[in-house]
């Protein structure tokens, strides 16, 4: 997930390699201008000359600006989402518009009567540098996405869907708190807290609801998490012990509360987390469209005893 924290790191990381081209980039412009005057070059060749070398800028902003948002992400093991290319370049978008409305200013300032002409040239080199940044962003969130599916990490996106799909009356709900889940860890700073409790009730109310769904409704009072999991093992036979163990060992850890180990931030420890219950979630879901005689379980919820 692509939050506000690791924005930041990136725009900080970015900005530093900025400074440093910054002085450079006005050192070349002063040499540019004063060595093709002083050999008697026309202003539309100066011109030219300064428009190629505020391209070149802008080019080698936005890679600074992609290549530091990627390796961030990279850093951060961000699993692939359908929404992660449009914040990538959403991100270094604004960073382009920013340092690129810089460089046009000075070389249209060095333009003189052909300023507009410059100005031009630099929107022009923006587009062009979008174009291209975009693509690189497209090629990196692939390569991403299939990364995720060799590993059989879900996304937020893919448990979505198969909740949408899967027939349970508690879906909208439970994606309700996956979403809000998401927020919070969008927000500046990251609802740390919240982002795990909206994730933790989500794969309670999960396991709670495909115990309904495949238990018949004396067997299950549709009450207690650990008790939802165990029927689904003893009484269904969905589910082994050892899987049991894992389920109700996902909901403990953050149920007790994230404990920083040493290395780690308590960002990355939540981020954790929260894969863990999503992967949880995506789990019982699968499980649950699965079962057999489903269907005639809900059937039976429905007419009573």
């Amino acid at each position: 997930m692509l939050d506000r924290e690791l924005i930041k790191l990136a725009r900080r990381a970015t900005r530093v390699g900025i400074q440093d081209r910054q002085q450079r980039f006005l050192l070349d412009v002063e040499v540019i201008q004063n060595t093709m005057t002083a050999r008697g070059v026309g202003i539309g060749a100066i011109v030219g000359a300064l428009e190629r070398r505020g391209a070149k800028e802008i080019r080698a902003w936005a890679r600074l600006s992609y290549r530091e948002l990627r390796r961030v992400i990279q850093a951060a093991q961000v699993s692939y989402e359908e929404d992660l290319a449009r914040l990538m370049k959403t991100e270094v978008e604004a960073v382009l518009r920013d340092e690129a409305l810089q460089i046009t200013a000075v070389v249209a300032n060095r333009a003189g009567l052909l300023s507009n002409h410059a100005r031009e040239a630099m929107a022009e080199a923006r587009i062009q540098t979008r174009e291209v940044v975009d693509v690189a962003i497209d090629r990196f969130v692939l390569r991403l996405r299939r990364e995720s599916a060799r590993a059989g990490a879900p996304s937020d996106d893919e448990l979505i869907r198969e909740l949408r799909s899967s027939g349970l009356p508690e879906a909208q709900s439970i994606i309700a708190k996956i979403q809000s889940s998401a927020e919070a860890l969008r927000e500046n700073p990251p609802g740390l807290n919240p982002c795990l409790a909206d994730a933790r009730i989500a794969l309670e109310t999960l396991g709670k609801a495909v115990a309904r769904s495949v238990l018949a409704p004396d067997l299950f009072s549709g009450e207690k998490w650990r008790e939802a999991i165990t029927h689904l093992r003893v009484e269904a036979g969905c589910i082994t012990k050892g899987v049991e163990a894992g389920l109700t060992g996902v909901y403990t850890f953050v149920s007790e509360g994230v404990h920083v180990p040493l290395g780690s931030s308590e960002l990355e420890m939540v981020t954790l987390g929260r894969r863990l219950l999503i992967s949880m979630c995506y789990f019982l879901v699968r499980v649950y469209k699965g079962t057999p005689g489903r269907a005639d379980a809900r059937m039976r919820q429905a007419d009573g005893p």
